[in-house]
């Protein structure tokens, strides 16, 4: 059966979220029904919450026989540069220096963590994210369990694709604040040039600002750079200083207010 006739499911999973969108059948589908449902995590349980909250909500047949596509919280992924290299023609060679990329940033911790890279050509930096194979398997297999899994993307790349044809050539920073986390991408001449996610405790409420004007510190932003913002807390403030310009990212679905679900 085409994908166009069939409903199609939209989870995106945090440490202490899981909500879905279920869309319904055509070309331009349209949300259906949505469910956020909050989740009690930490460091030792990792994403075990999670996979329980995504157990109980696919055994309801009302979210079963979909197309799944997953969206992963910047929690669960690490993010890396990989530089342009116009002699690395083959897809293999791409893929190797990632790896090698991903060892030299975060050393042993990446042994076991499965590497994708979003797509430019072969000059150009692109934007690895890694998780962890583990995670990875389980969510396969629960989803695989009652429903089809049609991909897993990392929260970054799934917020970027929302925005990706208003991005061209002026400087553009990448915000995207969750609860416990702030990620901050820069994109120049339409290429990655650096990313950093970083822990930000939930009543730090001045932590965007912060990590910003660090990240300015580092390397002035450009007057005419363009700030993009994905704000799931409700509460980010950004530096006084800043004389960017701030567009906010807009939810996946026209006439949905998703603007708290990572879905």
């Amino acid at each position: 059966m085409s994908p166009l006739w069939r409903d199609r499911l939209v989870i995106g999973l945090a440490p202490d979220r899981l909500t879905a969108v279920r869309l319904g059948k055509g070309v331009r589908p349209h949300p259906v029904a949505s469910h956020d449902v909050r989740l009690n995590a930490d460091a030792t349980t990792l994403w075990r919450p999670g996979l329980a909250a995504l157990q109980d909500l696919l055994r309801d047949t009302r979210w079963q026989t979909s197309s799944v596509e997953l969206v992963l919280s910047s929690h669960f992924v690490r993010y890396a540069i990989i530089p342009g290299d116009p002699t690395k023609q083959a897809a293999d060679d791409r893929a190797a220096l990632g790896s090698i990329v991903f060892r030299h940033t975060f050393g042993n911790l990446c042994q076991d963590w499965h590497i994708v890279q979003s797509d430019a050509p072969k000059d150009r930096a692109t934007l690895g994210a890694a998780a962890p194979s583990r995670l990875l398997t389980d969510l396969r297999a629960t989803i695989g369990k009652r429903s089809t899994l049609r991909s897993i993307r990392p929260d970054v790349m799934e917020a970027f694709n929302r925005i990706a044809e208003h991005v061209g050539s002026d400087p553009a920073i990448f915000v995207l604040v969750e609860g416990g986390r702030v990620t901050i991408a820069r994109i120049a001449d339409n290429e990655w040039k650096s990313v950093t996610s970083r822990l930000a405790p939930f009543e730090d409420l001045g932590a965007v600002a912060r990590l910003l004007s660090e990240e300015a510190e580092l390397c002035p932003f450009p007057g005419n750079a363009l700030l993009w913002l994905r704000d799931l807390t409700g509460s980010a403030t950004l530096p006084p200083e800043m004389t960017a310009r701030v567009r906010a990212i807009p939810p996946r679905w026209n006439g949905h207010s998703a603007s708290s679900l990572l879905a």
